[in-house]
């Protein structure tokens, strides 16, 4: 779908961006579609148990996903409401 390949190439620019500051080059290809996926496992999760989903500890787990793959990136502490 044209909606899915928007959404799939603005995630690769982002990364893209992000990776231009590290040493590490992974393949953007693959990243973006771990990240696709990723993202995707989480809105179910939040659909299905939207009661006991933290996004404190969500936002952790996707910093961890990425460096998981060699890249170190600083994000600001609180970009969203938590409540």
């Amino acid at each position: 779908m044209l909606q899915d390949k928007r959404y799939e190439d603005r995630i690769k620019v982002v990364l893209q961006q992000l990776l231009a500051t590290t040493d590490v080059q992974p393949g953007v290809d693959s990243i973006t579609r771990q990240l696709i996926a990723l993202i995707g496992g989480l809105w179910l999760e939040y659909c299905l148990h939207s009661d006991g989903f933290s996004l404190s500890a969500t936002r952790t787990d996707c910093y961890q996903f990425l460096s998981a793959d060699g890249v170190t990136i600083t994000f600001p502490a609180k970009t969203v409401s938590e409540d």
